[in-house]
């Protein structure tokens, strides 16, 4: 957990130090646009979540959609994180286009080799 709002007599927080006056707990969800790779047929999945482990968990279960019924097991091989759902949603929507998948391409072009 992270925390802010720490008023030592300098006006900055030392890393390991606990503050002397309240503080605010951050407690912000975060969201993550994750590529899964096919086991079966190596087609690169987009997806956005709000939980990477139990979603990645539940698409290998055959509990996701239609396309990762037919093509589980995946393997995770990129993620992105947000702190808003909505630029999860673009990111993947984004990826989806035939733009996107060069920009990704080259994100994890290490990887496809």
């Amino acid at each position: 957990m992270e925390y802010a709002g720490s008023t030592h007599a300098s006006g900055a927080c030392r890393l390991g130090s606990i503050p002397s006056t309240p503080i605010v707990l951050l407690t912000k969800l975060m969201w993550y646009c994750y590529i899964l790779e096919s086991l079966k047929n190596k087609i690169l999945y987009k997806g956005h979540t709000d939980n990477l482990k139990r979603r990645f968990k539940e698409h290998n279960e055959k509990r996701g959609g239609k396309y990762t019924k037919k093509f589980a097991p995946f393997k995770l091989i990129y993620y992105e994180t947000y702190i808003e759902k909505a630029d999860a949603e673009q990111t993947e929507r984004f990826y989806k286009t035939g733009y996107g998948r060069e920009i990704l391409k080259g994100k994890i072009k290490n990887y496809l080799k």
